[in-house]
C-alpha cells in the first residue's frame, strides 16, 4: 500500500493516487488534531467524494489528482490543447526530452516501476514540474494512448509566440495531414540540420502520434504555425528567401539541378493534392524529384527527406 504521509511534503511534492478504498482506511480529518497534522497528509472525504491535502500554510486543500488526470487525458485532444495551452507527453524518451528543451513542465505523473528504472531522470523532471504525482500501474494503463503504458506522463506548457525565420534552410508544410508524416518530417529535419519548420493547416504538431513519430524532435526544432502560408512565404521572400514548391511533374525543374542558396524555403504539399495553386504562384520555381519507376508520386515524408538532403548537400 502506498505511503500517504511524507516528511516536508509540499504542493510540489509527490502525491500517491490510488483506489478510493485505500483512503477510507486513513484517519478521519475531524479526529486528527490540527496542530499535529503532517504537512502533505492526504485523506478522502466520503460525504463530498473528494480528496484533500493538508498544507501547513494554507490548511486543507482540495487534492488536485482528479483534475490532473483529466488534464492528461483531455490534452491528448487538439481542442483542449489549444484552450489549455498545454500538450501531453507519455513515455520515458519523450518526457525526458523536455529536460533538454525550451519547454516548461506542468504536471508529472509516474509509477514506482518507472522510477525504479530511471530515478535520476524522474527526479530531475520532478524538480522542473509544477505538480508531481505517483500513480498506480492501473491508472497509468487508463491514461496511456499506446498498448502498454511505460508509466510516465507529462503535461507541458505550450509556447504562444510565433517564430519568424529571417535566414536559414526552412521546410514549409502545406496541408500535410498524416501525423506520422509530419512527425517523420520534423525528425528528419532535425537530423539533417534544417533550421526550422513552417506548418500551415496541418495536423496538430502536438498530436500524440506526431510527437511519437518525431521521437522528441518537435521539442527541439523551431516551428512556426501559420494560418496564412501565402502571406508567410511572401514575407520570407521580401526578406531574401528563395521559395521552391515540390511537385510531381516532369515539367518542373529537377531538384538535382537546383543550386540552393543560404536562405531557402521548400514547400511540401498535401499527401493527396500536393501544393496549393496560390502557393505555387508565389514560389520562385517549381521543383521535382526525378523518378525512373512507375509510381506517380512519393510519400510526403519521403519527398521531404529527399528535398532536405538536396537542400543541404
Amino acid at each position: 500500500m502506498a505511503v500517504k504521509i511524507a516528511s516536508n511534503f509540499s504542493l510540489k511534492s509527490k502525491k500517491f493516487l490510488d483506489d478510493r478504498e485505500e483512503f477510507d482506511t486513513i484517519l478521519e480529518m475531524k479526529n486528527f488534531p490540527e496542530n499535529s497534522i503532517p504537512n502533505g497528509f492526504i485523506t478522502y472525504n466520503k460525504e463530498t467524494n473528494k480528496r484533500y491535502e493538508f498544507n501547513s500554510s494554507n490548511g486543507w486543500l482540495l487534492d488536485e489528482q482528479d483534475s490532473s488526470l483529466r488534464t492528461v487525458r483531455t490534452n491528448y485532444l487538439s481542442k483542449a490543447r489549444n484552450e489549455n495551452h498545454l500538450f501531453a507527453l507519455e513515455g520515458a524518451r519523450l518526457c525526458f526530452d523536455v529536460l533538454n528543451s525550451v519547454y516548461e513542465a506542468d504536471t508529472l505523473l509516474y509509477t514506482e516501476d518507472i522510477y525504479s528504472r530511471y530515478p535520476d531522470e524522474i527526479d530531475a523532471l520532478a524538480k522542473k514540474s509544477d505538480r508531481v504525482y505517483v500513480i498506480t500501474n492501473d491508472v497509468a494503463q487508463k491514461l496511456t494512448q499506446t498498448k502498454s503504458a511505460q508509466g510516465v506522463f507529462l503535461t507541458v506548457k505550450a509556447k504562444d509566440e510565433q517564430k519568424n525565420f529571417n535566414c536559414g534552410k526552412i521546410i514549409a508544410l502545406d496541408n500535410v495531414q498524416d501525423p506520422a508524416n509530419v512527425g517523420a518530417i520534423i525528425r528528419s529535419a532535425e537530423a539533417l540540420g534544417i533550421d526550422g519548420i513552417v506548418a500551415y493547416n496541418c495536423c496538430d504538431v502536438f498530436n500524440p502520434k506526431t510527437l511519437r513519430a518525431s521521437m522528441g524532435s518537435i521539442l527541439r526544432m523551431s516551428i512556426c504555425v501559420t494560418d496564412d502560408l501565402e502571406q508567410t512565404l511572401s514575407q520570407m521572400k521580401s526578406s531574401g528567401f528563395k521559395v521552391y514548391s515540390t511537385v510531381p511533374s516532369t515539367q518542373a525543374t529537377k531538384i538535382t539541378d537546383v543550386d540552393f542558396g543560404n536562405d531557402t524555403v521548400c514547400v511540401i504539399g498535401n499527401e493527396a493534392n500536393g501544393v496549393e495553386e496560390n502557393i505555387k504562384a508565389v514560389s520562385d520555381d517549381l521543383i521535382t524529384i526525378p523518378m525512373l519507376g512507375r509510381a506517380e508520386s512519393l510519400n510526403a515524408g519521403v519527398a521531404a527527406s529527399i528535398t532536405m538532403w538536396e537542400m543541404l548537400r
